[in-house]
């Protein structure tokens, strides 16, 4: 729910979503985070795992320092990534960095002790992204990358089509988050190309056919009615991927001329085509009727 002030438009709320810099209220919820983990693991709470030695990963491999420097002078294990996160020296993307790099020890543990951390890694997930949504963060945790996607029901999509569909599909998905997600070096264009490549791989794998065109067809043939527009709205995407001056889908044809995707173009084919795969996906029950 709204409070006040955003009820009555004395804060903007969600009109001015914060990118490309980590204000003190999101550094406050995050380390907030890891105080209570700490503090949850030296008194053994459950569930909870071993916190020191998730700072001394992040010491040695992360920050790539010498394992006896992270003692003080009282023999004591000093605090690594609350200090890294209230740094001001550290740029805002690198303390992203760090995130991802906690996220991918953590579910790391959870794999190998599934029914003792799968609840308290998926309640990490939650408070962070429940904590940037409250700030006004314009970033979540999705595939446990960081990425800038702001409405929570484009989050679930794309969480749904990664979770609901088998490998061949997830990982064309998956590469597409990278490559969207990638704040040193973001590849809009290569993105898209996942995106679309994940609707013809489910293309096929429902229908046979190896292009978008086709399947829609032999979907209609076999009794599954499709609205025309819909059609021609997916049918003019796979043909925008198609063009020979966006280089998506084809070598580029004129370097001179190259057209490069933006960051809006790349995010609206991510979106559309996980909402697209899980309506083919809730459609597949039909087919296989057929």
């Amino acid at each position: 729910m709204a409070l006040f002030s955003e009820r009555y438009g004395y804060t903007k709320g969600h009109l001015s979503i914060i990118k490309e810099s980590m204000p003190e209220s999101v550094i406050n919820i995050l380390c907030t985070l890891f105080d209570t983990l700490k503090e949850d693991a030296r008194l053994n709470h459950q569930p909870c795992f071993d916190y020191a030695k998730l700072e001394l990963d992040v010491w040695c491999f992360y920050l790539k320092k010498r394992k006896n420097d992270i003692y003080n002078a009282y023999g004591n294990q000093k605090d690594v990534i609350t200090s890294y996160l209230e740094d001001n020296r550290v740029s805002w993307d690198m303390k992203l960095s760090l995130l991802e790099y906690v996220l991918a020890y953590l579910n790391s543990i959870t794999e190998s002790n599934h029914y003792k951390y799968d609840k308290l890694f998926a309640s990490i997930v939650d408070y962070i992204n429940g904590g940037f949504e409250s700030c006004y963060y314009g970033y979540r945790v999705v595939n446990l990358l960081i990425t800038p996607i702001t409405e929570e029901q484009e989050i679930e999509s794309i969480e749904k089509a990664l979770s609901e569909n088998k490998d061949n599909v997830k990982e064309h998905l998956k590469r597409a988050v990278e490559h969207f997600s990638n704040r040193e070096s973001p590849d809009y264009r290569n993105s898209i190309k996942e995106s679309i490549t994940a609707v013809e791989v489910i293309c096929r794998e429902l229908t046979g056919e190896n292009t978008l065109g086709k399947a829609l067809k032999k979907l209609e043939k076999n009794g599954v009615k499709i609205h025309p527009q819909l059609r021609e709205a997916y049918s003019k995407l796979y043909d925008y991927s198609n063009q020979d001056e966006t280089g998506i889908r084809h070598a580029l044809m004129n370097i001179v001329e190259e057209y490069t995707p933006t960051y809006n173009e790349a995010y609206y084919m991510l979106v559309s085509c996980s909402a697209f795969i899980n309506y083919l996906r809730g459609i597949s029950t039909k087919i296989k009727e057929q």
